[in-house]
């Protein structure tokens, strides 16, 4: 079998799992399908996790959010002191703007697609520490290998597979390669990655927690 540490080498793999000649050029197809669901399906796994950043100025409720971006997990404001701030739905803080506006110390974080968006809005300079999910970075030609594809090359091979089951309609297929995915699903999400990750933050970002960044309380 082809080697699965490159998108080339996955896209070897597929045919040749699938030994269909016919299904070569929509191969990248059903990776592309198979990324979508990856992300979604290990949303809360630590590889996916990386922390950032902003600093407010006085008068400003938004603020671009990085490439990649899908969802806060935690946030600690670290003025005027060390305080965890409530992640709310964008529907939800454009509700409490409606009725609260007003210039304070913010307390309040949503990701709205875009921009991440603090109410109230800020009378000053406060700094404000993130963890952030991001997607599964897209294979290509000219990005041929990411972190899930390096640790959990099944998941790719098997979530590819079934969507091309799907496409060719065998069901034994579509079984198969369903069970197969959610073997190596699983896989993925026993591994605790929390122990070895070089993030400040701990299990209380997913929990509900609190967590300080600075005394790791």
């Amino acid at each position: 079998m082809s080697s699965l540490a490159t998108f080339s080498g996955l896209k070897a793999a597929i045919a040749d799992w699938l030994h269909r000649a016919d299904l070569t050029t929509r191969i990248p197809d059903f990776i592309a399908l198979a990324e979508a669901r990856i992300t979604n399906d290990i949303s809360d796994i630590t590889l996916l996790l990386s922390e950032g950043q902003i600093v407010t100025a006085a008068g400003q409720r938004k603020y671009p959010a990085p490439s990649g971006f899908i969802r806060l997990n935690y946030a600690y404001r670290r003025e005027p002191a060390s305080t965890p701030m409530q992640i709310v739905s964008p529907r939800a803080l454009a509700e409490k703007y409606a009725f609260e506006q007003y210039t304070s110390i913010p307390n309040f974080l949503a990701f709205d697609g875009v921009n991440i968006v603090v109410h109230p809005t800020p009378n000053g300079a406060y700094t404000i520490d993130y963890t952030m999910q991001d997607m599964v970075t897209p294979l290509s030609d000219t990005a041929p290998a990411n972190v899930i594809l390096t640790r959990f090359p099944g998941m790719y091979l098997w979530g590819a597979c079934h969507e091309a089951a799907i496409f060719i309609r065998d069901n034994n297929l579509t079984t198969l390669t369903e069970q197969k995915y959610q073997a190596a699903l699983t896989n993925a999400r026993s591994v605790d990655y929390l122990g070895d990750a070089t993030l400040r933050t701990d299990v209380a970002m997913r929990s509900g927690g609190s967590f300080n960044f600075y005394t790791g309380d």
